[in-house]
Parts: structure tokens; sequence; C-alpha cells
């Protein structure tokens, strides 16, 4: 994909328009009352209805749709097979922007600073790199699905970002590209990333004894670590939310609590539950 500037790339194929009325009406539409105690009442608390599967995926966008029905087609092919499969799709749709090659990456990496010695400054974590695009307030995400979870991309798709567009929909992810290249430094490994596209947040950061006072609404339960959370299923699974850490807890100047970026994952398993 020829990349012409970095703002092609930070919105994506579909309007910018539509992205904004998008997240307007979630962020308008979903506010409950504020509360008595003057503190904002937002949808991304423990305190809300979830949203449905079909919600949470529409949230994703039109990319993340297909590709979780691509991959439903044969969901139990095995991590590479599944891999190979997305970034055939994507190559062949690149005129839609589906697909993202080294170039693309290293034109993100322009919208960071460099540090006294010339050196660019990443932001991000252990599982992306992040992108400001203040233009548009959002920030575009490069993942690695696998880097925290040993999970395929279909569990990817659908643990984090359609379960976590369910959850905290104020701060939902889009999906919006398939990123692949061979990694230069060892040439046998490819790079295969997911692009995602996700609100920017501002405010100040929570305290643990609030975030916790907000979690049981969802009936969430506390795990044995303090960033950890369950929920059960109807289904008899679990959900688990974890790396939900402070810093991932974001309050806005008008008392809305937003959660940014928990890992999150469905489970048979209820290990390190709290008695």
């Amino acid at each position: 994909m020829d990349v012409k500037n970095v703002t092609r790339i930070n919105i994506g194929k579909n309007s910018e328009e539509q992205q904004r009325g998008t997240y307007s009406k979630l962020r308008n539409g979903n506010r409950s009352d504020k509360s008595s105690s003057g503190e904002g009442t937002s949808s991304n608390r423990f305190d809300r209805r979830i949203l449905s599967a079909e919600e949470g995926e529409n949230l994703g966008g039109k990319i993340q749709k297909e590709a979780v029905n691509l991959l439903r087609r044969d969901a139990g092919a095995d991590v590479f097979a599944q891999q190979e499969k997305l970034v055939k799709w994507a190559t062949e749709n690149d005129k839609k922007g589906y697909f993202y090659n080294r170039d693309d990456h290293e034109k993100l990496k322009e919208t960071w600073q460099k540090d006294e010695n010339g050196n660019l400054k990443r932001i991000g974590g252990t599982e992306s790199d992040v992108f400001p695009d203040h233009k548009n307030n959002r920030v575009i995400k490069v993942t690695n699905y696998s880097a925290i979870n040993k999970v395929t991309p279909l569990d990817f798709l659908n643990d984090r970002i359609t379960w976590y567009n369910r959850l905290f929909p104020d701060s939902a992810y889009k999906l919006i590209g398939i990123m692949n290249y061979r990694d230069i430094e060892n040439r046998d490994n490819d790079i295969f990333r997911f692009v995602l596209e996700q609100p920017f947040i501002k405010g100040k950061k929570m305290t643990r004894e609030k975030i916790d006072k907000k979690r049981t609404g969802m009936g969430f339960k506390k795990g044995r670590l303090s960033s950890q959370y369950y929920l059960e299923l109807e289904n008899g699974r679990f959900l688990k939310l974890t790396d939900a850490l402070i810093r991932n807890f974001i309050k806005e100047e008008n008392g809305d609590i937003v959660c940014i970026d928990p890992v999150i994952r469905e489970s048979d398993e209820i290990d390190n539950i709290k008695a």
C-alpha cells in the first residue's frame, strides 16, 4: 500500500465523518445520569449493561466483521494458518486499505518524537506500538496479538475487540488493517500485527480504591492480583479482565471513568479468584 501521508493511515478507509459520528453517538448516548455525589457515571464503569456480541462486533468496524467471518469458516486452523489466511485476504483487498507493510509502519513511526541523540522515542507497551493522531482525536495501535497471551488471531478478534467493545464502548477498538512484512534483523521472522484504532481519552488517572469500588456493578469478582477481575458468563465460562492497571483507567474532566487498555479473554478456567 503506497502511503501518501500519515493521516491516511490514521483515519483508515472509512470516512472521518462516519467514525466521529459513531464515537459521538456512543459518548453521548450511553451515559447514565450523574450520581448524587457529583461524580459522572460513564458507560465504561463496571455498573452498566454489557452490549450484545453483535453490538460489540459492529463497533469493531467492517474489517473486523469480515476478518472474523473469514476465520470462523475454519475455526480449528492453527495460529500460522489463520495468519496466512488473514494476510492473503488483506493483500487481495489492498486497494481498500486493508494491508499495511513495512513502509506503512515506518511512516507511522514518524509521528514519534526524537531524543537528544536523534533516536525515536517509542510510545507503547508490551504488545503495541502506539501512534498519536491528535488531529483526529484518536490513536493507532500496531498490536502483536500474542505478546501477552498465547492465543490465535480469532481469539484476539473475539476477545480483545468484540468483548472489549461490549464492556467498554466509549474506548472501543476498531480494526483498520493487517500488517505483515519480513523482519530485517531476523529474516526467519515474519512481522504480523493487527492495526487498531481507538479514541484518544484525556483525563486524570484513577486510584485502585476507586476502580475496585466500581467493578461489581456488572458482576465482576476480584482476582488475587490487584489488576485482575473475573466475570461468570451465562454459558458457564468466565471472562478474565487482566492488566487492569491504574494507568488503564482515566477519569475525564466531567467525572466519567474510561477504561482504555485491559486484557480480556474468555476462558473455561476460574483460577486466582479471591474467596
